[in-house]
């Protein structure tokens, strides 16, 4: 077992806390501002990398990732934490960049 499997629930979570941060820290701001169309675009892509890399470590391992009231597998655990965590950062992006005739 590699460091990278031997905790899985870790280093999804934190896959994708680190996609998320470089994503909304330093590309959206750079590529795509206040054009949400753009985001989408580059979100679906940094979404898709997390899924991948992610399947890479984990797809047919069988191993099951723990939510609060059920388990899953790798493919759900990913989306799901990602969703998660993408909510708030998503929600200050849009605080940050709003301009003044929005917030009227």
């Amino acid at each position: 077992m590699d460091v990278l499997t031997a905790n899985p629930v870790a280093t999804v979570l934190i896959t994708n806390i680190v996609l998320l941060l470089v994503a909304y820290q330093w590309l959206y701001p750079r590529h795509a501002g206040a054009n949400m169309m753009r985001l989408a675009g580059l979100d679906l892509v940094v979404s898709i990398v997390s899924l991948v890399a992610m399947g890479l470590l984990f797809a047919g391992s069988g191993e099951r990732f723990r939510l609060v009231f059920f388990d899953t597998n790798w493919f759900v655990f990913t989306l799901v934490t990602y969703a998660l965590f993408e909510i708030p950062l998503y929600l200050s992006y849009q605080r940050r960049i709003a301009t003044p005739e929005e917030e009227a």
